[in-house]
């Protein structure tokens, strides 16, 4: 039988006997695990000289390891994921199982982790929103007469993340890629995430009748669809230098 909290909690033991503090989130918290499932820790040390990622297999149980210190936390949750939109090392430490029972530091981990998700992620800027009403734009004018099957399942793909994202986003929700999408989506709103489901799956079916509307429908709050007059500068240090002599 698969112990993902019992192999995690070996896994911090014998490789970071020096934690403060360590959490671990998965499937089985949802009891919607399977044989390759992903179990995912946060290793909190006193000091790192170089936080770090590391993805290794314990007990046939996948795992993904995030080595970081306090410092380095921060900078990661507040600055990074905050401004790309992406809470998930918040979201293990917030709402992972804590590793090290008696940790005094594992209870303010988590009280900073939840403050992080709570604040939600930082707003769009206009020209992050004028770049992404551009790309759906592109991509659904590639799906309105795509030149082959191969080639409209490659845009689908493409849009179902782009659009999920700009949704989140433009309703300053976090956002989520993957897998985590369908969730991010019912947590948002489950009657649009329903018809979500319906539109992206008789899409990908062949049917892309319904996919004009949803699309439609999420570009317009940010003013529709951009194509025509869109003009993107490239920053003035793209510039090469001239060369001397």
């Amino acid at each position: 039988m698969r112990d993902p909290v019992a192999a995690a909690r070996n896994i911090v033991k014998e490789r970071f006997p020096g934690a403060v503090c360590a959490f671990a989130s998965g499937d089985w918290q949802r009891r919607e695990e399977t044989p390759y499932s992903l179990v995912s820790i946060v290793v909190i040390m006193t000091r790192v000289q170089t936080a770090y990622r590391e993805s290794l297999r314990i007990d046939q149980i996948p795992m993904e390891v995030f080595v970081h210190d306090p410092e380095s936390w921060d900078y990661l949750c507040l600055k990074k994921d905050r401004a790309k939109g992406d809470p998930s090392v918040a979201q293990i430490v917030a709402q992972g199982e804590a590793l090290l029972p008696g940790s005094a530091m594992a209870s303010e981990m988590q009280e900073r982790a939840k403050a992080v998700l709570a604040a939600g992620p930082e707003p769009m800027t206009d020209e992050q929103i004028q770049e992404k009403r551009y790309q759906i734009s592109v991509l659904m004018n590639e799906l309105r007469a795509p030149r082959s099957h191969g080639e409209a399942m490659g845009s689908l793909s493409v849009m179902h993340e782009t659009l999920a994202d700009f949704y989140l986003r433009g309703r300053g929700a976090w956002s989520a890629s993957g897998a985590d999408i369908p969730r991010a989506l019912q947590a948002a709103d489950a009657e649009f995430s329903k018809r979500w489901q319906r539109v992206f799956t008789t899409a990908f079916m062949g049917d892309r009748s319904g996919l004009m509307s949803l699309v439609d429908e999420v570009l317009e709050p940010h003013g529709g669809f951009l194509f025509d007059g869109h003009v993107r500068r490239a920053p003035d240090n793209w510039k090469q230098q001239p060369v001397a002599g």
